[in-house]
């Protein structure tokens, strides 16, 4: 019998999400690097042209060829270039170090985002599908039930995964069930092939598909004759 287990695509619209944020944050990264800070660099380098003394110690210099004081040159200045004459938050130098730090995020933030969103880019329209003797899958992988040697499953009560390895031409390779990436009744489904077509000693880890069902059974069974008992008393 054919079983064929399609993406879980409400699995990877996690990847999807996470995709988007880190980008969005690479993306506001670079605005920050490229235009904001660099716009407040200027102010700020322009603020401090004329505001390097405390009020103090700053002498009421004229400007020789404006005739005008620091304050008036610096009001000027802003508004040549549409500046607020307010104090800048930040001195030039820590406004050039985050400008470097922006730079940095915004590498950090790619290298995290395009990674994932490739992922969910090629999984989406993925699956695996078994036909009783072989498991193929749409990345091209193909394993024969009789080329499996080992099972492992430590990971599939948990985390739904199990670790198929296969011999091809003495060469190991390995096939991953997973049922959170892909549907979880199909896939449970396909292993439950596999499992009955190998030797029970090479699957660790975990009890089999089969088993499990058996033993849902008897529970199920031992709850029927439990309430018979009891509508009986």
């Amino acid at each position: 019998m054919k079983i064929r287990a399609e993406s879980n695509n409400g699995f990877l619209q996690r990847f999807l999400l996470i995709a988007i944020v880190c980008m969005g944050f690479g993306l506001y990264c670079l605005y920050d690097g490229f235009i904001a800070y660099p716009k407040e660099l200027a102010r700020s380098i322009g603020y401090y042209a004329y505001h390097e003394l405390d009020d103090d110690e700053k002498p009421d210099v004229i400007d020789e060829d404006l005739d005008l004081d620091f304050e008036a040159k610096w009001e000027l200045l802003a508004a040549e270039n549409n500046w607020s004459i307010d104090k800048p938050k930040k001195r030039p130098a820590i406004i050039q170090s985050d400008i470097i730090w922006q730079y940095g995020m915004a590498i950090v933030a790619f290298l995290v985002g395009l990674p994932v969103l490739y992922n969910y880019l090629n999984s989406r329209n993925s699956w695996m599908e078994s036909d009783g003797e072989q498991v193929a899958t749409s990345w091209g992988q193909t394993m024969k039930f009789d080329q499996v040697v080992y099972i492992d499953k430590r990971k599939w009560e948990k985390k739904g995964v199990a670790k198929i390895t296969y011999r091809v031409d003495e060469q190991e390779r390995k096939l991953v069930i997973d049922d959170f990436k892909f549907d979880r009744t199909a896939m449970g489904e396909i292993l439950g092939q596999i499992e009955t077509s190998v030797d029970r000693e090479i699957i660790v880890g975990a009890p089999t598909q089969q088993e499990l069902a058996e033993y849902a059974e008897e529970q199920l069974a031992a709850d029927d004759e439990g309430d018979l008992e009891s509508d009986d008393v």
